[in-house]
């Protein structure tokens, strides 16, 4: 009967291990984890990333790169890395304050204090985790007329977990008489998936005369295997306290898992146990496919206007799967009877069975950008400057997507030849709410370093932040 702690628990515990072990894809959903080039520019990459770092975001952009036939990147000199973690709730100064203590002591929190912490998950409660790098990632450009080639290897790790504001309640206030607590607020999911993907792009220029310079259009396939899946899929659990104490409600909730045999997970119901050899090869515990479509329209005046549909598709998982499930009314009206207390346990810990599979969806999302390019002649600063204006609408909340719109906006400055790009952007909605990204980058002619943040909050002002950003990587361009 506690089958769905076991579950939560070893799947926040695998998360955790992807986040520092795994290696993982830079472009994926709506809100997740980015390139560094494209972090410092707020995640506004719609109509700014191109080559290579178009990979996941619009293939159509593939085509467009510069003076170079040639990119790749690996994990030398420098692997493309970003991690990206937080909360929607609570700052630094506040888990300082809640959970920190008193000169080592446990902090006795005043009826204000309580109110005050309870305030806080009244329009939030999330909890994530995405950490990405690209394993491999090449295209080739013959010409023009031949079009641009793309092959890559990519992953994504991470998760998120919403906690409901009803525990919080209960946690801090008890089972007050006359008030009912839902848990449907309560939402957790968390996967590592790898793309085997090849993309093709290709340009078609258009009379110089015409106000449309240029149009691009590409297209990415993907096969896609997934190491291991853990998420709660449905919840409408609720409790009441009446005025004798008594305590009625419903339970009803649903979760899926999926794990590797790599990972050597056993469950409570299985007799059998797979010998654990964690590794960034182990045999998958999913397969699917997904692909993506892209446009990309350059207008006079460098005005690049691009839109692109990504990740759709489905992943049908068949290893190591299970259902959780919790159902049925709850009544107690005797809390010194055991058997009715236990039975409470029962419905919120659950049950669990193996099944043959089940299936989700890939991070679907619709992308829109705007990008103006102003060369030295007509810029009012010295040297070049890129301007983007982002749209990303997430279709479900898989890790690293969000239904949440989110627009940015972002810019790109290089003052001069030896001088370093100068990157900063800011992004609103999606899962980050608020973000202020800041990045360098410098090309010595072959290769590209880029370093960013897209949460520059933590840097300034520490103690009021309430995530955490960095990212890093480097790319060939012959």
């Amino acid at each position: 009967m506690k089958n769905i702690f076991n579950c939560r628990n070893l799947s926040i515990i695998i998360l955790l291990a992807s986040v520092f072990s795994s290696r993982a894809f830079p472009q994926f959903g709506s809100s997740g984890t980015v390139d560094a080039r494209s972090t410092g520019l707020a995640k506004t990459y719609n109509s700014t990333s191109m080559g290579i770092y178009s990979i996941g975001i619009n293939p159509a952009n593939l085509s467009i790169m510069g003076e170079s036939s040639v990119e790749f990147s690996t994990i030398i000199p420098l692997p493309l890395i970003s991690f990206h973690s937080g909360t929607d709730f609570l700052s630094m100064n506040q888990l300082n304050y809640y959970f920190g203590g008193v000169d080592g002591k446990s902090r006795v929190l005043t009826e204000s204090d309580k109110q005050n912490f309870n305030d806080l998950f009244s329009d939030g409660g999330s909890v994530f985790a995405n950490f990405s790098t690209s394993l491999f990632s090449f295209a080739m450009k013959p010409s023009i007329e031949a079009g641009t080639f793309s092959l890559s290897i990519i992953d994504f790790a991470g998760g998120n977990f919403t906690i409901p504001h009803a525990i919080v309640d209960l946690g801090l206030n008890g089972n007050q008489p006359g008030k009912k607590y839902d848990f449907n607020d309560e939402k957790f999911k968390s996967w590592w998936i790898r793309n085997y993907g090849i993309s093709y792009s290709r340009e078609f220029q258009l009379e110089s005369e015409s106000w449309l310079k240029n149009i691009s259009a590409g297209v990415s396939f993907k096969l896609v295997h997934g190491y291991y899946y853990a998420g709660i899929e449905k919840v409408n659990t609720n409790l009441e306290t009446g005025t004798h104490n008594e305590i009625q409600g419903n339970a009803d909730m649903i979760g899926y898992s999926a794990f590797s045999d790599g990972f050597g997970v056993k469950y409570d119901f299985d007799s059998l146990q797979h010998q654990s050899q964690f590794g960034l090869f182990m045999p998958p515990a999913g397969n699917g496919f997904g692909f993506d479509l892209g446009l990309s329209f350059l207008l006079e005046n460098n005005l690049n206007v691009s839109l692109a549909l990504t990740d759709i598709g489905s992943i049908s998982w068949t290893k190591n799967t299970a259902k959780f499930f919790a159902t049925g009314a709850i009544l107690i009206d005797d809390l010194t009877n055991q058997e009715q207390l236990d039975s409470l346990k029962d419905k919120f810990t659950g049950d669990a069975e193996r099944i043959e599979s089940f299936s989700t969806g890939l991070p679907t999302v619709f992308r829109f950008g705007l990008g103006y390019k102003l060369n030295e002649e007509d810029n009012f600063l010295p040297g070049t400057l890129l301007l983007g204006l982002d749209y990303n609408q997430g279709f479900n909340d898989l890790p690293g997507n969000s239904k949440t719109p989110r627009v940015s906006f972002g810019f790109e400055w290089k003052p001069g030849d030896w001088i370093p790009y100068f990157r900063s952007g800011v992004s609103l909605g999606g899962s980050d709410e608020f973000a202020w990204a800041v990045g360098l980058g410098m090309y010595t002619g072959v290769i590209e370093f880029n370093l960013a943040t897209s949460y520059f909050q933590t840097i300034v002002a520490p103690n009021s932040a309430k995530q955490i950003s960095v990212a890093f990587g480097s790319r060939w361009k012959f």
